[in-house]
């Protein structure tokens, strides 16, 4: 189970690291996500596991709320 402990732990880094852009460089959220899945974002997307980018996909969409 350690790797999934590990999986969620990069996970949430990755979400955390939208956030972030917005606070303390200053870009707009929303921008952020798209800057975020376009330059580190294909392993997840092109995943043979789908539901691996659709679960990240979803977390950085609750940011933008």
């Amino acid at each position: 189970m350690s790797q999934y402990a590990t999986a969620m732990d990069c996970t949430d880094a990755f979400v955390q690291y939208v956030p972030r852009l917005d606070t303390e460089l200053g870009s707009p959220v929303c921008d952020s996500i798209a800057f975020v899945m376009e330059k580190y974002g294909a392993p997840l997307t092109g995943s043979d596991n789908p539901d691996i980018g659709s679960y990240v996909a979803e977390r950085l969409a609750a940011t933008c709320m």
